[in-house]
């Protein structure tokens, strides 16, 4: 390695010791703690950032209380309206039915949030598919909201799992009968010979991102430095030489098309998701992908929601959400690298909706409860108007599959 790759590697093997444990006492504040990991190492990587505000064990922002819905700091489409998750439904199980419906049908749905869409999903995959043949997993790191979808979907005392025992740290039966299993990271669910159906809405995003500006004297990467001034505890700077990350990106950064001033975004963690999805579908299953984003390939988007309002990404760590445009062109090229794997789209998520028959099913809605037509229609609006190009989705099927519906 380079003489300076030694240097550093030494400087972080000293003061990796010196590094707070976060199982150990907590800081008082996690300004304290990124103030100290800053102080030690120097700046963070925007990736670093937001990891640790986003799901610090103690006081990182998903860990928290709930922040879906209208009293929180965003909503999310199950949450406007139940006809988006059952037309989700009638997409994984019209997949499903198309594989020649395989024994058993495993639902995965990652970053579930309360339990809105999954709830939604199963109650039309009963009638698809059948209770029998059904089971449920799910990927999330919060405690908390690992009880609130436990809750949801009406899961019987749910256990956790010893340490060591098994991939899952929680497990239940819904009083339907259903098993349902939670896990830390998608790479934790085991491969099996049901059909895997996946689900991942606004999970993407939430994934940590690097960022990197072009200067004149060529790329560096955005970092998050400690500030001694001003209104917010941090401050964004840029490195001073390459970094490991930007290096690992030096054929995407390479395209001359790119001008001083440009920032791009990689998720390295999104596109290891997106691998671990295209393995666990491969031997036979169905993804969808929907999420806030585009195929650009440059733009700084890295912003903060609190209250349904843009604030500063410094202001208030671990109080406000963190969250940036996915770049869906990124995760195609991911999906398709996975063996026996075929992407589709993106599209825009009205057009998969209005194709899925949005419109007839709120139509049928709208006269069997006149009294709720308008909220309806709103809802229908919502979903694919304000919502509608803005949100994007990206399918997945195993490579000798047909093409799916609506792509």
């Amino acid at each position: 390695p380079r003489s300076t790759d030694m240097v550093w590697a030494s400087a972080v093997r000293r003061a990796a010791a010196a590094i707070p444990i976060l199982g150990a006492p907590r800081p008082a504040k996690l300004v304290e703690h990124l103030r100290a990991r800053i102080q030690i190492l120097g700046p963070l990587t925007v990736a670093d950032y937001m990891r640790e505000v986003l799901t610090n064990p103690l006081e990182g922002y998903y860990m928290g209380s709930d922040m879906i819905g209208s009293k929180g700091d965003f909503v999310t489409a199950p949450e406007i309206s139940p006809m988006f998750g059952e037309l989700i439904a009638i997409w994984l199980a019209s997949q499903w039915q198309a594989a020649g419906r395989p024994a058993g049908l495993r639902l995965v749905e990652l970053g579930p949030g309360r339990g809105t869409l999954a709830a939604d999903m199963l109650r039309v995959l009963s009638q698809h598919v059948g209770d029998s043949k059904l089971s449920v997993h799910l990927v999330e790191q919060s405690a908390g909201l690992s009880k609130r979808q436990a809750a949801r979907l009406e899961v019987r005392a749910p256990k956790e799992t010893a340490a060591g025992t098994a991939a899952s740290y929680l497990t239940g039966t819904t009083a339907s009968g259903l098993n349902v299993s939670w896990y830390r990271r998608v790479h934790d669910i085991p491969s099996d010979s049901a059909f895997t159906a996946i689900v991942a809405n606004e999970f993407f995003d939430a994934l940590p991102v690097h960022q990197f500006r072009k200067t004149v004297e060529g790329w560096r990467e955005c970092l998050v430095d400690a500030a001694k001034t001003g209104d917010h505890p941090f401050r964004m700077v840029l490195s001073p030489v390459p970094t490991f990350a930007q290096e690992a990106c030096e054929t995407l950064l390479k395209d001359p098309a790119y001008k001083v001033g440009d920032v791009v975004e990689v998720s390295f963690d999104a596109l290891d998701a997106a691998r671990a999805v295209g393995k666990l579908v491969a031997p036979g299953g169905a993804a969808l992908i929907i999420d806030y984003g585009s195929t650009a390939r440059s733009g700084d988007t890295f912003r903060a929601f609190r209250d349904h309002k843009a604030v500063h990404v410094f202001d208030q760590p671990g109080k406000s959400d963190l969250t940036y445009d996915v770049n869906f062109g990124h995760l195609h090229r991911a999906l398709a690298r996975v063996p026996n794997v075929k992407p589709y789209g993106p599209i825009t998520q009205g057009a998969f909706l209005r194709a899925m028959g949005i419109d007839i099913r709120a139509d049928t809605l709208s006269k069997s409860q006149p009294g709720k037509a308008d909220a309806v229609r709103a809802a229908v609006r919502m979903l694919t108007e304000s919502m509608g190009d803005r949100f994007k989705v990206l399918a997945a099927l195993p490579a000798g599959a047909l093409p799916p519906f609506a792509f």
